[in-house]
C-alpha cells in the first residue's frame, strides 16, 4: 500500500508557500494603500490649510486697510505707498503671493505685480468704508510649491511602501532565520570568546589534563619567548623550569583550586621579567578535571614603580633625618664658631694659639657649608635667588673637577666677561654644574673633551620650552662631552627619576633629576641632544638679571655695640651661654634662660625691663611661635627676633605673621 502521508518537511513547504502568498497580497495591498493614501491626503490638508490661510489673511488686511480709509471716502485711492506697506504688514504664505487692490469702479489702486507659477488660486475680500463697499483686495497665491512637496512625499511613500511589502514578505521566513541565528550566535560566540583570548593583553595557554599545551594566545611568546608553534603540542613542564621550584604550581595542580601568585620568570633567552601568575581548573559538566587555563601578566614595569616608590619613601625619610641631623649639627657649631671668634679677638695675629684658631673657625665655616648641603638635600633650605656672574661659579667647578675627572679628560671654558649676569640661587646653580659636568666625565671612561660654555640669547614666545618660561633675555649655558652619548630611547627618559643607565651601585638615577628641578624651580628651561658615539650637549636656559644687585661690601658698617637689655631663650645652655657671651662684649645688659616658661615669668614680672628679645623655635612645652605670642600680649611693641637653626620650622613670611620682627639662620 502506497504510503501517501506528506513528510513534515513537504507539509511545512506547502503551509510556507500558501503563507508567502497571502502575505504578499497582503503586503501588496497595504504598499499600495501606502503609496497612494499619504501624498493625496497631503494635497487635500495642504490645499485646505493654504485656502484657509490666504482667506485668513486676505480678510486681516481688507479689515486693516478698511481702518486705515475710514473718513477718506475719496481720497484713499492716492496713498500709493501707506496701502503697498498695509499689504506688506501681514505675510503667514510659505508660497508666492500677489495681493492687488481695486476701488469700486475697478479700476486698479495698487498691484504688487509678482510673477507667480501655476496653478494659482484666488481670493477676494471688500474693503468697506462706513459700511460701504468701496474696493476689493484680490490675493492670488501659487500653488505649484504644494505640488512639489506632494511629489516628495509621493516619492517617500512609495519607498515607504516597498519597505512594508518587503518587511511584511519575509515574516514567513523568520522562524526559519532564528534557528539559524541561534547557530550563528553560538558560533559568534565562540568566535568571540577565541578572539578575546587572542586579543589579550595578557599571556594564557590552555593545557589538557595531562598538561599538553592545546592552545597559547600571541602575548605567550612575548612573555615566554617560545613561538606558540614550538609550544603547542609540547607539555607545560618546559615552560615551569622558568619559574623554577615553586610548589605553588604544584598545589594547584594537585588540588585543583585557583591559585594566584607572583614570581619571576626566566624567558628562553635568559632575561627575566616579573610575572602576576593564575592558574585555573577547566572542568566538563561531570565536575572531572579536562584541562588548565593558565594567564600570565607581565608586571614587570609595575614593579619597577613600586620599587622606585620604595625608594623615593627612603629618601624622603633619610631627608626628614638629615633635616634634623642638620638642626643638631648647627647647635653643635653655633658654640665652635662663637668661641672661635672670640678667642680670635682676644688673641694676638702672630700667635701659633692664632693660627690654630683660624684653622678651628675655617672648619666650623666648612662644616657649616656641609650643613647647608644636608638642607639642600633635604629640601630644608630656602632657595635664595641674586644676581650672580657665571664666570667666577664656572671658574669654582672647574677647579673641583680639575682634581675630581680623569686626567685624560680636558676641560674647556668658554665664558665672556661681559655674559650678563643671572637671576639664581648660586649653589643650585653650582649643584647643576657638577651634576651636569660629573655625568659628561663617567660618559668618557677613555678619554675626551669636556665643555662649559655660555652666551646671551633672546628667546621668542615660540621658542620658549613647556613650564614657567616666558619670552625674554636668557643666558644659555652648555655642557658639552666627547662622551660615548645616548640613543633615542635613553634620552628621552634621561630626566626621569632613578633612570640610569650606569651599574648597579654607581649611581641613583637622580642626579639629571635635580637638576631639571633646579632648573623648572628657576624658571628656565632644559634640553638635550646626543646621539651614540658622537657625545651629549645639555643646554641650560636660566633668566637674565635686568639689573645687578649692588655688592655687599658697599653697603655701610653698623656699629653692633649698644646698652640696651636683652632677654635670650634658647633650650641648648651652650648656645645660650656663647649669645651672652658675645653681646655683653658688646655693651649689652644680657640675661639668659633656657626655658620657655621661666622667661614668660621673667617678662611678665617687669615687661618694660627688656628692649629685645631672643628666642629659639623649638623648645620644649613651649616653641617661638607660642612664646612670640604670649610675650606680645604683655607688651605687644616690644621687638623680637628668632634665632633658629632648624630652617623648615619657620619660614621668612611665617615669621612675620607669629610675630617676629626678624628672623636670623
Amino acid at each position: 500500500m502506497e504510503d501517501t502521508t506528506e513528510s513534515p518537511r513537504t507539509s511545512l513547504s506547502k503551509e510556507a508557500a500558501r503563507l508567502n502568498t497571502l502575505v504578499t497580497a497582503i503586503a501588496g495591498g497595504i504598499a499600495l494603500l501606502v503609496a497612494v493614501a499619504i501624498p493625496l491626503g497631503f494635497l487635500i490638508i495642504s490645499y485646505r490649510y493654504e485656502s484657509a490661510l490666504v482667506s485668513s489673511s486676505a480678510r486681516h488686511t481688507a479689515d486693516r486697510i478698511s481702518k486705515h480709509i475710514y473718513g477718506k471716502p475719496i481720497y484713499w485711492r492716492f496713498e500709493f505707498e501707506r496701502l503697498q506697506e498695509l499689504l506688506g504688514e501681514y505675510r503667514q504664505h510659505s508660497s508666492p503671493v500677489r495681493q492687488r487692490i481695486t476701488d469700486d469702479r475697478g479700476e486698479v489702486v495698487v498691484d504688487e505685480k509678482k510673477p507667480l507659477l501655476s496653478p494659482v488660486f484666488k481670493r477676494s475680500q471688500p474693503i468697506f468704508e462706513s459700511d460701504r463697499a468701496v474696493g476689493t483686495l484680490h490675493v492670488e497665491q501659487s500653488f505649484r510649491s504644494v505640488l512639489v512637496d506632494t511629489v516628495w512625499i509621493a516619492a517617500f511613500s512609495i519607498l515607504i511602501a516597498i519597505a512594508i511589502f518587503f518587511s511584511v514578505r519575509v515574516f514567513p521566513l523568520r522562524i526559519l532565520r532564528a534557528t539559524f541565528a541561534r547557530l550563528d550566535e553560538s558560533q559568534a560566540m565562540l568566535k568571540m570568546a577565541w578572539d578575546a583570548l587572542d586579543q589579550s593583553g595578557d599571556c594564557i595557554f590552555i593545557t589538557d589534563g595531562e598538561g599538553t599545551i592545546q592552545y597559547a594566545n600571541p602575548v605567550f611568546e612575548q612573555i615566554t619567548g617560545v613561538t606558540r608553534q614550538e609550544a603547542l603540542g609540547t607539555n607545560r613542564a618546559l615552560l615551569d623550569r622558568g619559574l623554577g621550584e615553586n610548589q605553588w604550581k604544584r598545589e594547584a595542580l594537585q588540588q585543583g583550586d585557583v591559585r594566584q601568585g607572583r614570581h619571576t620568570y626566566r624567558r628562553k633567552d635568559g632575561s627575566t621579567c616579573e610575572i602576576d601568575a593564575a592558574l585555573s581548573p577547566i572542568r566538563n559538566d561531570a565536575g572531572n578535571i579536562t584541562g588548565y587555563l593558565t594567564i600570565w601578566r607581565d608586571v614587570t614595569p609595575q614593579v619597577k614603580l613600586e620599587t622606585h616608590l620604595r625608594q623615593a619613601q627612603r629618601m624622603e625619610a633619610l631627608g626628614i633625618l638629615a633635616g634634623g641631623i642638620a638642626h643638631d649639627m648647627n647647635n653643635i657649631l653655633s658654640p665652635i664658631l662663637g668661641y672661635s671668634h672670640i678667642l680670635l679677638e682676644q688673641t694676638d695675629t702672630d700667635t701659633k694659639a692664632h693660627g690654630y684658631l683660624d684653622i678651628i673657625r675655617e672648619s666650623g665655616y666648612r662644616a657649616k657649608d656641609l650643613v647647608s648641603q644636608i638642607l639642600l638635600f633635604s629640601r630644608k633650605k630656602e632657595s635664595r635667588r641674586k644676581s650672580i656672574h657665571l664666570k667666577p661659579l664656572v671658574a669654582e667647578v672647574t677647579k673641583l673637577l680639575s682634581s675630581t675627572l680623569s686626567k685624560n679628560i680636558t676641560l674647556h671654558e668658554e665664558i665672556p666677561d661681559e655674559l650678563q649676569p643671572i637671576l639664581a640661587d648660586g649653589t643650585q646653580i653650582h649643584q647643576v654644574l657638577m651634576n651636569l659636568c660629573v655625568n659628561a666625565g663617567q660618559a668618557m671612561p677613555n678619554g675626551g673633551e669636556l665643555t662649559i660654555a655660555a652666551q646671551g640669547t633672546f628667546l621668542q614666545e615660540h621658542e620658549c620650552m613647556a613650564g614657567k618660561m616666558l619670552c625674554g633675555t636668557y643666558v644659555r649655558l652648555t655642557v658639552r662631552d666627547t662622551g660615548v652619548g645616548m640613543d633615542e630611547e635613553t634620552l628621552a627618559r634621561s630626566f626621569e627619576p632613578f633612570f640610569t643607565t650606569k651599574d648597579t651601585g654607581q649611581g641613583s638615577g637622580l642626579g639629571l633629576s635635580i637638576v631639571y628641578g633646579i632648573i623648572q624651580q628657576h624658571d628656565g628651561g632644559l634640553e638635550c641632544t646626543s646621539s651614540p658615539g658622537r657625545g651629549s650637549a645639555f643646554t641650560v636656559y636660566l633668566p637674565a638679571c635686568r639689573r645687578e644687585e649692588p655688592k655687599p661690601d658697599s653697603v655701610p658698617a653698623v656699629d653692633s655695640h649698644g646698652s640696651e637689655s636683652i632677654l635670650v631663650i634658647d633650650d641648648e645652655p651652650a648656645i645660650a651661654e656663647i649669645a651672652q657671651v658675645i653681646l655683653e662684649q658688646r655693651g649689652y645688659r644680657v640675661t639668659v634662660t633656657t626655658d620657655a616658661q621661666e622667661a614668660l615669668g621673667l617678662f611678665g614680672a617687669n615687661p618694660h625691663r627688656f628692649d629685645l628679645i631672643i628666642t629659639d623655635q623649638n623648645m620644649p612645652g613651649i616653641n617661638g611661635d607660642e612664646l612670640s605670642s604670649r610675650l606680645r600680649q604683655l607688651r605687644p611693641e616690644i621687638p623680637i627676633i628668632l634665632c633658629t637653626g632648624f630652617i623648615a620650622s619657620v619660614t621668612q613670611e611665617q615669621s612675620q605673621y607669629a610675630g617676629f620682627d626678624e628672623i636670623v639662620r
